[in-house]
């Protein structure tokens, strides 16, 4: 009993604190001025469970092979850009966004796009990796190591949905969309220009494509927002 007490803390104050300055907190921050605080923390929760639970099943097998982990980090970044693209088109005019509506109603929500953002950004990043690790200290804990991991990224960003509460009261419903978009072009784009520099060594390379992909991403989405005019 001691043990999976144990074992429960250990994983939320650790997640708690690898959570703390990390990328996910800004994200949410970013929803929770969008959406309504019970729909984010209810994306959150799903996400981190998600997250945690592929974590602890298969995570320290991914992570033996650094083919299939860096997949998933360029799939993870191509995805952010994808929401950045999404979030502009929801500024389109009223009858095209009625019949996108229509083919993406199950976003609407709020919840599932939170938690497929938290499950996203989180994988390989270092709250994943934490989880995974303490898997080989605690391993008849599992369940225990699941719940303290998935409460304490429900406790980290409660201060994060604070914050997005005020913004919200600050800034158009346009400039949330653009504040989202930048940031989701940031992260994924950060993410592809770290893999690729993991491969060329080169900073002015890396340095190059970052700039040239961002600079291209904005002229689209800067396209897709004048069309709502």
């Amino acid at each position: 009993m001691y043990s999976n007490l144990i074992a429960f803390l250990t994983s939320f104050i650790l997640v708690v604190c690898a959570e703390m300055g990390d990328k996910t907190q800004l994200l949410v921050i970013n929803f929770a001025s969008k959406y309504k605080v019970h729909k984010v923390l209810i994306g959150i929760f799903i996400g981190a469970l998600c997250s945690n639970i592929i974590a602890i099943l298969i995570g320290s097998y991914i992570n033996n092979i650094p083919t299939v982990q860096e997949a998933i980090k360029i799939i993870a970044c191509l995805i952010f850009i994808f929401f950045a693209f999404f979030n502009a088109m929801e500024f389109m005019s009223d009858k095209d966004k009625k019949e996108e509506d229509k083919k993406m109603k199950i976003f609407s929500s709020g919840i599932l796009t939170v938690a497929l953002a938290i499950f996203i950004g989180e994988m390989g990043d270092k709250t994943n990796l934490s989880t995974v690790a303490l898997t080989t200290q605690f391993e008849n804990g599992y369940i225990y190591i699941l719940l303290g991991a998935t409460f304490a990224m429900v406790a980290s960003n409660v201060l994060s949905i604070f914050i997005g509460s005020i913004i919200q009261n600050r800034l158009s419903p346009k400039g949330l969309s653009i504040l989202s978009t930048m940031l989701f072009l940031v992260f994924g784009i950060i993410g592809l220009s770290a893999i690729i520099n993991q491969y060329m060594q080169n900073a002015a390379v890396t340095i190059m494509f970052a700039i040239t992909l961002f600079l291209i991403c904005s002229i689209i989405c800067k396209k897709i927002y004048s069309n709502s005019k």
